[in-house]
């Protein structure tokens, strides 16, 4: 299974770029991710082999692959869809909305509906602290939510502080000292 492309992109398309690697063309489907023709790029890659195709769908980082990955996991979210949420915003914006049940948001991808959107709040709310962010650590992270929880936080205040920590701090003591902080200008 492929897992990434770094090529040049030697052709733009609507949804899909031609990235050429050692002479060698491949299509990605890349939604809203439009890098420059002529210009060197890393695809991350999801390999989606079905009875009568073989697409890859490339991203700019492993962050927006596993978001990906996680909506496709959604009963009724295809590739097509998938890629339309992606191509809303970036991926820490997109985990928030899920994570704050912003269907509104959701539902603005072309051929996302209402109900579609509540099905992706719904099966993902709950994985949100298991979608990590880049560099970031899956277990300091739940331990993080789980803190913050029991310290009284609603769910609407941490999804936005998980995609702001630095990626420097990277013990949940860290973690937390910096999200009280931040809390606390807030208020």
């Amino acid at each position: 299974m492929l897992g990434s492309l770094t090529g040049t992109v030697a052709a733009v398309l609507e949804n899909r770029l031609l990235i050429e690697v050692q002479g060698v063309g491949y299509w990605v489907f890349t939604g809203g991710w439009r890098p420059v023709e002529n210009t060197d790029v890393t695809a991350y890659l999801h390999h989606a082999v079905r009875e009568e195709a073989s697409d890859l769908y490339g991203f700019p980082s492993i962050a927006s692959l596993q978001l990906f990955e996680q909506l496709i996991t959604v009963n009724g979210v295809g590739p097509k869809a998938a890629m339309a949420i992606l191509s809303l915003d970036s991926a820490d914006r997109i985990r928030q909305a899920i994570a704050t049940g912003d269907t509104t948001f959701l539902a603005l991808a072309s051929g996302v509906g209402k109900k579609a959107a509540e099905k992706i709040v719904l099966d993902l709310k709950k994985k949100m602290g298991v979608l990590t962010l880049e560099g970031s650590n899956a277990h300091v992270q739940d331990e993080l939510i789980e803190t913050l929880e029991n310290l009284g936080f609603k769910q609407q205040e941490i999804a936005p502080l998980l995609t702001k920590i630095p990626a420097e701090l990277t013990t949940t003591e860290e973690q937390l000292a910096w999200a009280l902080k931040e809390r606390g200008k807030r208020n």
